[in-house]
């Protein structure tokens, strides 16, 4: 039985945020980000995130929004924690008092040892996203990385992370034997188009998740 914290970004119907915490997942994600088809308006995100209450820990998204917005959300959706996507410093993450995910591009043309020294800014972070896609850019694009990569990387980190990219009920065990994240992230894995989740997906991915006997070595914790 797997205890892999699970995240599935992207919500943006309520019969799917309900869905969820049934099924046992762990985090939703509600998407900030204009340029993205999974974005919210602020009422919706509000009433979404009302409707699963603390049953499940609600994650907002960001990709350099301006400070004043973030603060605007914030203030109207419940939110338990945020994941800025975007080039935000570790100060910029920190500012708002909510504990925080700092997605980290796989894809980044740097050594290796560039990239550690850009994951060791964020110290303050409960936990790294690493997505398969470049930093800076949006996720939810269903492109698998390079897990070879990943699996060398991650061996040098010194907090929990999350795999994130290209991941769906088909390979999901296969990518958590493979690179041992202490938590996975899904979008489009799960949808039947962008922005709507397909329900029997999540409970494949569930039933896949349950078959795994990997356990991380880290936990991914909001709490304290």
């Amino acid at each position: 039985m797997s205890e892999m914290w699970t995240k599935v970004c992207g919500i943006t119907e309520a019969k799917t945020a309900e869905h969820l915490v049934a099924a046992g997942v762990n985090a939703m994600g509600l998407v900030f980000v204009p340029k993205s088809p999974r974005a919210l308006e602020i009422d919706t995100a509000k009433a979404l995130a009302e409707l699963t209450g603390p049953a499940i820990c609600r994650i907002g998204l960001f990709m350099d929004a301006p400070h004043a917005f973030v603060e605007q959300v914030i203030a109207q959706v419940p939110l338990d924690a945020l994941q800025f996507h975007g080039q935000e410093s570790a100060l910029d993450c920190e500012r708002y008092g909510l504990p925080y995910l700092k997605a980290l591009g796989l894809a980044d043309a740097v050594p290796d040892t560039v990239w550690l020294e850009r994951a060791a800014e964020y110290q303050s972070a409960k936990a790294l996203l690493i997505d398969s896609h470049a930093s800076g850019q949006m996720g939810g694009t269903g492109q698998a990385g390079d897990w070879a990569r990943l699996k060398r990387l991650t061996q040098s980190l010194y907090k929990p992370w999350i795999m994130a990219g290209g991941l769906g009920p088909d390979n999901v065990a296969d990518a958590i034997v493979a690179c041992s994240p202490d938590g996975v992230d899904l979008s489009s894995g799960v949808e039947s188009q962008p922005g709507i989740k397909d329900h029997g997906k999540i409970d494949e991915l569930m039933s896949a998740m349950a078959a795994v006997s990997t356990q991380p070595k880290n936990g991914v914790h909001f709490d304290g």
